[in-house]
C-alpha cells in the first residue's frame, strides 16, 4: 500500500471495529484535527505530482489534487491539517478544494491506489461503489476514498 516517514511505534490510523470511530465523526462534531498516514501519503504523492507534472499531465494532476483536497474536507478533515500536511497556507486550500467529486480510475491509479486492495482491506460499503459515467470510466468518491484510508491499519 502506500508508506510514510514516521516514527518507530507511532501510528495514527485507525482500526475498523463493530463500531469504528471514523475522523469525522468526532464528539464535538467538528473536523479531525489530524490527518491519518495513508491520506497524507495520497495529499502529498498528488501535490508532488501537481508541482512536477508538465505539458497536459500538469492539467490532470492539478484536477487531481483539486478533487483530493474538496474530498479530503468532504471527509471531514480540517484545512488546517491539510494545509500543514502539505506545508501550504489554508487560504490557498480553500480555494482551491471541489467539494462532492469523484476520482476516475486512472487518477486513482496514477496515485497508487488500487480500488480492489482497498474493497479488500476494508468492509466495502467504507469505499463504495464505482460509479460509471458517460466517458466508460468508474469514478469513486473522493470522500469516501480518503475516509476508507483513514482507517486503514
Amino acid at each position: 500500500m502506500i508508506e510514510t516517514d514516521s516514527p518507530a511505534g507511532a501510528s495514527d490510523a485507525r482500526t475498523h471495529t463493530a463500531s469504528p470511530s471514523y475522523p469525522w465523526e468526532g464528539s464535538s462534531g467538528r473536523f479531525a484535527p489530524t490527518l491519518p498516514r495513508h491520506v497524507k501519503a495520497v495529499l502529498v504523492l498528488a501535490h508532488t505530482a501537481e508541482l512536477t507534472a508538465t505539458g497536459p499531465e500538469r492539467r490532470r494532476a492539478f484536477q487531481t489534487m483539486r478533487i483530493l483536497l474538496g474530498g479530503a474536507l468532504d471527509a471531514g478533515y480540517s484545512l488546517a491539517a491539510i494545509s500543514e500536511c502539505l506545508g501550504v497556507s489554508p487560504s490557498s486550500l480553500r480555494g482551491r478544494a471541489e467539494t462532492g467529486r469523484e476520482l476516475s480510475l486512472d487518477a486513482m491509479q496514477a496515485l497508487g491506489l488500487d480500488p480492489g486492495a482497498l474493497q479488500e482491506m476494508g468492509h466495502p460499503r467504507i469505499f463504495g461503489s464505482p460509479r460509471k459515467h458517460h466517458d466508460g470510466q468508474r469514478y469513486y468518491s473522493a470522500a469516501a476514498i480518503l475516509r476508507g484510508l483513514g482507517i486503514l491499519p
